[in-house]
């Protein structure tokens, strides 16, 4: 743990009690479980759990020594059910699972995706202020989850320049701004992006601009003459616009 973070003996000390506590306490983990089963007074936990402690270089030292070389970071903000008036930055997020935004809470998941151990090592969760709070700085949703991972690319970079992310985020506004920063974003299209074929026309030299693209991509009906098919060891094809 000091390797990892920089903290003193005494701090040390308490961060490995709450993590044992974590593991043997049953049921719902507050400050008063755990200064019943604890060895410090429930005030001395609500004092520590003010303090900062830097969760993302602590997991991130122990993900780096039980992965391998083929490793990504997975982002994905998660919608989290909740009521009440007086949880901070309570907003409307969008829900994947209900297809539309709801109100509640929202964390940004970051975790290291080991594709030979077929798992995922959570790193760290960052919770996403409501709209209304971004307004206030200029700030737009994507302008957000490019801010989480500018200011974690140093320890981020560490592990690998690969993120993967859903088909919300295959949008030139955050892959342009991941790639300045170093990242290669790998990500899905929307199920209602539009793609067009380049023209195979040359150009006329008549007055105006010459024509770019030559109709709609329909994946169920590909023009595979436009196309340069090229067959992987798995007998899958992988097709490459000419």
């Amino acid at each position: 743990m000091k390797s990892a973070v920089k903290i003193n003996k005494w701090r040390e000390k308490f961060m490995l009690e709450v993590l044992f506590l974590y593991l043997i306490i049953p049921g719902r983990i507050n400050f008063l479980q755990l200064g019943r089963y604890g060895h410090f007074g429930e005030q001395r936990y609500r004092q520590q759990f003010g303090r900062r402690f830097d969760w993302l270089s602590f997991n991130a030292s122990l993900a780096a020594s039980r992965t391998g070389n083929r490793v990504a970071i997975d982002f994905d903000p998660s919608y989290i059910i909740k009521s009440g008036k007086r949880t901070p930055y309570m907003g409307r997020f969008w829900s994947g699972c209900a297809k539309m935004a709801k109100r509640g809470l929202e964390i940004s998941g970051i975790g290291l995706i080991d594709m030979d151990l077929h798992t995922c090592f959570h790193l760290e969760a960052v919770q996403t202020p409501p709209t209304k709070t971004l307004e206030q700085v200029k700030y737009t949703l994507i302008d957000w989850y490019l801010h989480v991972l500018r200011t974690r690319k140093e320890i981020l970079q560490r592990l690998t320049n690969y993120v993967v992310a859903d088909a919300y985020f295959s949008k030139s506004t955050f892959v342009e701004d991941a790639l300045e920063m170093g990242f290669h974003v790998i990500s899905r299209f929307r199920d209602d992006a539009y793609f067009r074929y380049l023209t195979t026309e040359q150009p006329t030299g008549k007055r105006g601009r010459p024509k770019l693209y030559d109709g709609k991509i329909e994946m169920e009906h590909l023009e595979e003459d436009r196309f340069e098919i090229i067959n992987l060891e798995n007998g899958k094809g992988v097709f490459f616009q000419q």
